[in-house]
């Protein structure tokens, strides 16, 4: 287990979860994940959850304003300066989906799309750092994309944040890459199977809990579904891919000792 003081540039920092019934959203995942919600107001009348683990912020849940766009989950990318990373990332062939902007005093952000579709955004931080845990029962333990086009993924990441790449399994989706910045692991790479059909490139966060099986459990008396696991991988945990009341996919893993997470080699 870990507690971040700061975020590095080119590592994962903050999720969020999106969803249309904020109230529900929090008792679903206050259950499963076993996490603590406090919110704040926001300028348009809404409040902003934030998840908590003794007393940590973990993840931002919040409803969304938008007609029509279902519930998901959002990854921030720490980085130096949002305005330059953004027109970096267009460079490269990724698109600005929403152009930098103020978070009031909180930081700078912009949302962006790789070339390969996976859509993800970034962070630069004012007074909100970020995730205060990593790698414990309620705190983010990963972070994995999943989409057909690995090779231009995996260039976009490299030529952007500096990320390396490693194949550490071989998998039914492909070779398993994972990402590394400045030699600490900061995510996975994994083809997606010609089974999916249309499902879209999708960057998915992976929660670390105290018990697999107990948190899928929450998840389904909660609403939610579990559309794979809980699953054994032997030598490194149980993992089970799981989607709240409202559809929005993630993961819950409960690592073996000895495990390597985000931040770790």
């Amino acid at each position: 287990m870990s507690t971040i003081e700061a975020h590095a540039p080119g590592t994962f920092c903050w999720i969020e979860i999106a969803v249309t019934d904020e109230e529900r959203g929090r008792a679903f995942y206050t259950s499963v994940l076993d996490l603590e919600a406090t919110g704040a107001p926001l300028p348009n009348g809404e409040t902003y959850t934030m998840l908590r683990k003794e007393g940590a912020p973990v993840a931002g849940l919040f409803k969304m304003e938008r007609v029509g766009v279902p519930a998901h989950w959002k990854v921030y990318i720490a980085v130096e300066s949002a305005d330059e990373t953004a027109r970096r990332a267009e460079e490269l062939g990724g698109k600005i989906v929403a152009p930098p902007f103020d978070v009031m005093e909180f930081g700078r952000m912009a949302v962006l799309q790789d070339p390969s579709g996976a859509v993800f955004s970034i962070w630069q931080p004012g007074t909100h750092g970020g995730f205060g845990r990593i790698n414990e029962p309620g705190a983010p333990f990963w972070f994995e994309l999943t989409t057909r086009d690995t090779a231009a993924a995996e260039k976009f990441y490299g030529d952007l944040f500096g990320w390396t790449t490693q194949v550490t399994a071989q998998t039914p989706h492909g070779p398993y890459k994972v990402f590394s910045s400045g030699g600490k692991f900061v995510g996975a790479l994994v083809g997606a199977l010609p089974a999916w059909g249309d499902a879209v490139p999708l960057w998915i966060s992976c929660m670390a809990v105290a018990d697999c099986d107990g948190a899928v459990a929450r998840a389904v008396e909660g609403g939610g579904r579990a559309f794979e696991g809980p699953v054994d991988i032997p030598g490194f945990g149980k993992y089970a891919n799981v989607a709240d009341r409202e559809g929005a996919r993630f993961q819950i893993f409960t690592p073996a000792p000895g495990t390597k997470g985000l931040g770790e080699s």
